[in-house]
């Protein structure tokens, strides 16, 4: 699918205001088919819009694990020890050789060249360092022997090497800055870069073996094992950094200083290069400027696979946890704990991911879906890995995760790194006596441009009134989605000739064609609330396969409403009850956003349920069913659906419901489509109202993480010690639910949640 704004297209829906709903024969208006809406027909829109090709098809590698754009050039680095250089225009058919250490490069299991850094000040003629690279590889004193596995002595080093402008490296212009004895081919990390701090960022495993085995992991008193490492490699002294205090055992270390504020350094008897520790096989971390946070993929054992952002002083608790549960350690319980004990952001079981190969947040402008996203590989099955973040206060929170694309590159052939070029662009490479470089692509499934302003689509009859095209029937829910209290509107074009088909339990069965809109306003004077500024028209298009997504952002003037391609964030000022005034940040998401919550599980479209549309509405000073009139209309096939045996969602405010019914049918509507439908790792409550609450896995089941660590989801008669309602009323964006397209809590119903909670004390 190509998709075209940025789109949450949340349609869990709340009471409208405007014209009425216009159902039935008698409006006197020619219909209109969805079809002959300016919009991609079904058949046009595929969810499968992202594929990966060859970026350089002309061009071979063996064993391509790095990359690395320095200059004019992209370089390669080969797993055997050596690195390519070569002109990145997509008909390439020269390359250059840079540098060959392969006759003292062993290579098994995690061995090899492994990483290649420039120096930030490379290709600068002023500067001393204008002709810098640095290698980290796995050295052996040569030849290197057939079976790698028979080698009795190799090491762990990091050089520096001269490459002049034309690209060229001297083997001979090697200088030594780390060489650390490594008893096991296993786990040599290999994640590297230089950060924005001018210092360069090394990640080193845990040495290998199972369960840590050489006692390695937190120990930061012996060898340069299992963390990562932060060193200035331009030894500038003074208030920056100091020489080298302590050599590790079995190691040399020369030409560098340690930064003067690493988090170990003055600790008496350390090796103050340590960044962070208790890591197993760092093999590849990234540093994404725009939002000032590195991500590192940290491999895992037998359970766990785990993300975590770099942070001074952590600790990943490896190889005492892996992930988020616990390890067989080797570790001595009587040492005292190292560090800032730090979880991961994200972890999988190895039944999902398998060997998690790190990656980039993406920053290009070909792949509009994935911009923003932090990308990540699975060694062994291949699949390519996008996750949707938020950052707030410095804390990371991810909010969604999922494949985006699905590669033949699995096992032997796996995913070895991932690489943006200067323009932000992603490569990614994979082992292969000869393999090519890779690209992720779009595969577009449809010929014509979605509209670039909302008064060319055909929906509206008249924009600046906001007057649907005939076809387009408004329609309202009994519990809206929270979307900080702005007023909302919702339509629904079902194509000629086709139904929709209701259901007692979940989302209906739409057509492929139905065209689903849904209007946002702003109150902009709480005392006035017809002072409404239009802030966006959100469309979703259900095709063959998946869905495609738009949103229209309104003018100034508000006299129609342009295509949104990107994230997108406004403050706007509201004037409150008090005479006072409060700012609304109002969140336009991104095109990926759209996906999170539009998948084949939740029905594609949400709130588009029996137990949301099963209600009554005015229409022409007549109450009418709601769902009857779609049926006598033709657009609704009842099915098994007794309209007069019914159990629609409660609203939030009917004071004559019982609170436990306002709560659930609230917590369907905003909760349900993740919580019951999908698999969200260790997260198992299901919050779909067929499900009875004391079947859930709210009450004393445990929380994923909060501020009250071990505290359930819901403990009965103690709001304040269950997670679920901190979480629904936290102003903490890394923490709150729901997590997306809100940035204020609803503060109605964390009153009700809490009236609810307290009454459980009682049972």
């Amino acid at each position: 699918m190509r998709n075209f704004g940025s789109v949450l297209l949340v349609f869990a829906l709340a009471a409208c205001s405007g014209p009425s709903s216009h159902y039935g024969d008698d409006s006197g208006r020619d219909p209109v088919t969805p079809t002959q809406f300016h919009l991609p027909t079904a058949e046009q829109v595929n969810a499968s819009d992202l594929a990966f090709g060859d970026a350089f098809p002309n061009l071979h590698f063996a064993d391509p694990v790095a990359m690395a754009q320095i200059g004019s050039r992209m370089l390669v680095v080969e797993r055997a020890g050596r690195i390519w250089s070569f002109d990145p225009q997509p008909d390439v058919t020269d390359r250059t050789l840079v540098l060959d250490l392969s006759e003292n490069t062993i290579v098994g299991k995690d061995t090899g060249m492994l990483a290649l850094a420039a120096h930030p000040e490379w290709g600068d003629d002023a500067s001393p360092n204008s002709d810098y690279i640095y290698v980290y590889y796995a050295y052996t004193e040569g030849p290197v022997p057939e079976d790698p596995e028979s080698s009795t002595r190799h090491y762990l080093r990091l050089s520096r090497f001269r490459m002049g402008d034309d690209y060229r490296a001297d083997p001979g212009s090697e200088t030594l800055l780390i060489e650390q004895r490594d008893r096991n081919l296993l786990h040599q990390g290999g994640a590297m870069f230089f950060g924005a701090d001018g210092f360069l960022y090394l990640g080193i495993g845990d040495e290998g073996g199972y369960n840590c085995r050489y006692g390695s992991c937190q120990r930061i008193d012996q060898a340069l094992f299992s963390g990562i490492i932060r060193i200035d490699v331009d030894m500038r002294g003074g208030d920056i950094s100091h020489p080298i205090r302590q050599t590790p055992s079995r190691a040399l270390t020369d030409h560098y200083y340690v930064p003067n504020d690493n988090p170990f350094v003055d600790e008496p008897d350390v090796l103050e290069e340590f960044y962070a520790i208790g890591l197993r096989n760092p093999y590849r971390m990234s540093h994404d400027p725009v939002d000032n946070v590195t991500f590192l993929a940290d491999v895992g054992q037998e359970q766990r696979e785990e993300i975590d952002v770099l942070t001074a002083g952590a600790n990943y608790q490896w190889d005492v946890l892996e992930g988020d549960v616990a390890a067989e350690s080797t570790h001595d319980p009587s040492l005292p704990r190292l560090g800032a004990w730090t979880d991961p952001v994200l972890t999988y079981k190895r039944n999902e991911l398998k060997a998690i190969i790190g990656g980039l947040v993406y920053r290009g402008s070909q792949l509009p879906s994935l911009y923003g996203s932090y990308l990540y590989a699975d060694f062994r099955s291949g699949n390519i890995w996008a996750a949707d973040y938020e950052v707030v206060g410095g804390e990371v929170a991810i909010l969604a995760d999922q494949i985006v694309v699905e590669t033949s590159l699995a096992g032997e052939s796996g995913i070895t790194s991932f690489f943006a070029g200067t323009d932000g662009e992603l490569y990614f490479t994979s082992l292969g006596e000869q393999t090519r470089i890779h690209r992720v692509e779009e595969s577009p499934t449809y010929d014509d441009d979605i509209p670039a302003q909302l008064s060319q689509t055909g929906l509206f009859e008249d924009v600046e009134e906001l007057r649907p095209a005939p076809s387009l029937l408004e329609y309202e829910v009994n519990v809206p989605l929270w979307s900080d209290g702005t007023r909302k509107r919702r339509f629904i074009a079902v194509p000629d000739g086709e139904q929709a088909r209701a259901t007692t339990q979940g989302a209906w069965q739409l057509p492929k064609g139905t065209v689903l809109v849904k209007h946002f306003d702003l109150v902009l004077d709480e005392a006035e609330p017809d002072r409404v500024r239009r802030l966006e028209t959100r469309v979703l298009v259900v095709g063959r396969a998946g869905v495609l997504g738009a949103t229209y952002l309104w003018r100034e003037d508000q006299s129609d409403a342009d295509l949104l391609l990107e994230h997108l964030e406004e403050d706007y000022q509201v004037k409150t009850r008090t005479n006072g005034s409060r700012t609304q940040t109002h969140v336009f998401p991104s095109p990926r956003e759209c996906l999170r919550c539009h998948h084949e599980e939740a029905g594609d479209a949400l709130g588009i349920s029996t137990r949301q549309l099963d209600r009554e509405l005015v229409t022409d000073d007549q109450r009418r069913n709601q769902m009857r009139a779609l049926a006598e209309a033709g657009k609704l096939d009842l099915g098994r659906v007794d309209l007069d045996d019914t159990s629609p969602l409660v609203a939030l405010d009917d004071k004559d419901a019982d609170v436990e019914a306002r709560v659930h049918s609230y917590l369907d509507a905003n909760c349900g489509f993740c919580h019951g439908t999908l698999d969200l790792h260790d997260v198992t409550w299901d919050a779909r109202i067929q499900t009875p609450l004391s079947d859930a896995g709210l009450i004393d089941a445990p929380g994923r993480s909060g501020h009250h660590e071990g505290n359930p989801l819901i403990r009965p008669g103690l709001p304040e010690e269950s997670e679920l309602y901190e979480r629904v009323r936290t102003t903490d964006r890394a923490r709150r639910m729901p997590p997306l397209g809100t940035s204020r809590p609803d503060e109605a119903f964390g009153e009700l949640l809490r009236q609810w909670i307290v009454s459980l004390g009682d049972d």
